[in-house]
């Protein structure tokens, strides 16, 4: 091989090897964005988790709140009816009482 052609392969060796090399520092410039990004979507798929959590935890107190107080609100309407009951009686005994003092005067 004569000197011309050794240099000539040196220079396309160099050539090849400055074109690789940006791609290298390119590919870990991808990799690390692209890590990035991983990382980046897991933190925001926990927290998603996390608030999601949340939102059941307030769902589930409030369906409990809401089946207390129907509880609480059909106690106190059969407490409600039961007092209308007695004051129904109690009525329907003045009215006798006032019926047979009407009718022995």
């Amino acid at each position: 091989m004569e000197s011309w052609q050794i240099i000539v392969l040196l220079g396309a060796l160099a050539i090849v090897g400055g074109v690789m090399i940006p791609r290298r520092s390119g590919q870990d410039n991808q990799s690390q964005t692209v890590r990035n990004m991983e990382t980046a979507l897991e933190q925001f798929m926990e927290n998603m988790e996390a608030d999601n959590r949340d939102l059941a935890n307030l769902v589930t107190k409030a369906q409990q709140e809401t089946s207390q107080q129907s509880l609480s609100r059909d106690n106190r309407i059969k407490e409600l009816e039961q007092r209308c009951l007695e004051l129904e009686n109690s009525l329907a005994d003045q009215a006798k009482l006032l019926l047979a003092a009407a009718s022995d005067s």
